[in-house]
């Protein structure tokens, strides 16, 4: 029991160093599901050697375990800075050119609000639950709320939540690419820390996607970034845990602010 409880507080006491220092959006389930057990028992080794976490290396430690399972990456830092590297892509050299982009101001009618319809079915709905959440005197309350929201979501003929979707417009959060060539974007759909992501683009979107540029970690540049459009569809999420749309890594929940979709994107073009 002492074991079981001080292995909670030492992942507790790493969960904030942890933060942030390894870029693997661009890892599939399973494999993201390996690259945490290996994190994990890399944690407990260094534990028994050590007992504290002050030689810990969570760089170190990341990098050991994607290359261990051969899950290695360009990192998407590397990606925004460097503007003349080359990726094989099916034994095709594309080469990042930024191109310059015009700011957001507020004399253009660049926004949320000139998404179509059924995107501002999902804003509304999130919106109008998570105010009700806020209001919420317990967490039992507050996941009712989203469940309601998640089967409202699954069941309106306005919203048609696996049929494609058209003209959605967002803000480019991140492009990354990985050692074999596979291409993933993640973009902003509203301001409730929504995102959608492709984590292998289509190969005739790759060209186009590389010249998007991204607001970065913190979304300091969001108005710098490059304002898209556009359609694709969503993945089914879990109905048995309430999720109507997959936005899950390891577990399906039914809360819909700061979720990351899983979006099969067909089209994509920046707006000017």
């Amino acid at each position: 029991m002492i074991t079981f409880s001080f292995f909670f507080i030492f992942l507790f006491l790493f969960s904030d160093s942890s933060a942030n220092q390894c870029n693997t959006d661009y890892l599939k389930k399973d494999s993201l599901v390996k690259f945490l057990t290996c994190k994990t028992d890399q944690r407990l080794d260094h534990l028994k050697n050590y007992s504290s976490v002050r030689d810990w290396s969570e760089s170190n430690v990341c990098k050991f375990c994607l290359e261990k399972l051969n899950l290695t990456n360009i990192s998407k830092g590397k990606i925004n800075k460097r503007k003349n590297t080359e990726i094989d892509k099916v034994k095709k050299e594309v080469v990042f050119q930024q191109k310059p982009l015009p700011s957001l101001n507020n004399n253009q009618q660049f926004g949320y609000n000139l998404a179509p319809p059924d995107q501002k079915f999902l804003n509304n709905l999130i919106s109008s639950t998570n105010k009700k959440v806020l209001q919420a005197v317990n967490s039992a309350k507050a996941k009712y709320l989203w469940i309601q929201a998640n089967k409202e979501l699954c069941s309106s003929n306005e919203f048609n939540a696996y049929e494609p979707k058209k003209d959605w417009v967002g803000v480019v959060k991140d492009v990354w690419a990985s050692d074999n060539g596979d291409v993933g974007i993640r973009i902003h759909i509203n301001d409730f820390g929504n995102l959608v992501r492709d984590i292998d683009l289509d190969s005739k979107l790759i060209d186009k996607v590389l010249n998007f540029k991204p607001s970065g970690l913190w979304d300091l540049d969001e108005k710098e970034a490059t304002f898209v459009k556009f359609s694709g569809y969503f993945e089914p999420g879990k109905m048995s845990e309430n999720e109507c749309l997959d936005g899950s890594i390891l577990n399906a929940e039914p809360k819909l602010t700061k979720i990351k979709f899983y979006f099969k994107i067909s089209e994509i073009e920046e707006l000017k």
